[in-house]
C-alpha cells in the first residue's frame, strides 16, 4: 500500500502483511485516503521517552498517535505502538498478542478519524467501535 510505512526497533518482529491488510480494510470501511501513515513498533523504554517528551506523562503506554492532518483531509500521521506493553495487555486480557496489536492499530486509526477517549462516555463509545471493528477484521489466531 502506497504511503504506508511500517518499521520496528531492532529485535521486534511484526507481520507487516497483516498490518497492511488491516489498514486497507479500515481504509475501505471509513473511505479515507492516505497522504502518509507510519506505524512504528517500539520498546517500552522508547515509548516511555516519547510519552514523557510529548505528552508529559512519566510512564510507558501501549500506543501514541500523532495526527497531522485535519478533518476530511488525506491522513498524515504517525502511530507508535509498544510491542512489550501490548504483550503484557494480551496476557492480562487473555487474548492473542496479534489481536491486541490489531486493537491498537484500530485504536490509533479511530483517534485519527476523530474519536477520543478523554471522557467516560467517549471512551465507552470508542471502545464499542474498536470491538466492532476487531470482530469484523479479526486476525487469524
Amino acid at each position: 500500500m502506497k504511503n504506508l510505512k511500517i518499521s520496528a526497533e531492532q529485535g521486534l518482529k511484526i507481520k507487516k502483511k497483516s498490518v497492511i491488510e488491516l489498514v486497507s480494510s479500515l481504509k475501505n470501511e471509513f473511505g479515507f485516503s492516505l497522504k502518509s501513515l507510519e506505524f512504528v513498533f517500539v520498546t517500552e523504554s522508547t515509548i516511555h521517552k516519547i510519552n514523557k517528551e510529548y505528552l508529559k506523562h512519566n510512564y510507558p503506554t501501549d500506543i501514541i498517535t500523532f495526527a497531522y492532518s485535519g478533518t476530511g483531509e488525506p491522513i498524515e500521521a504517525e502511530i507508535y505502538i509498544c510491542s512489550e506493553v501490548a504483550e503484557i495487555n494480551a496476557g492480562k486480557y487473555k487474548v492473542p498478542v496479534n489481536q491486541e496489536i490489531f486493537r491498537l492499530i484500530i485504536h490509533g486509526i479511530l483517534h485519527i478519524m476523530g474519536f477520543d477517549d478523554k471522557t467516560a462516555y467517549k471512551k465507552k463509545k470508542m471502545k464499542r467501535k474498536e470491538n466492532e471493528l476487531l470482530v469484523k477484521f479479526s486476525p487469524n489466531s
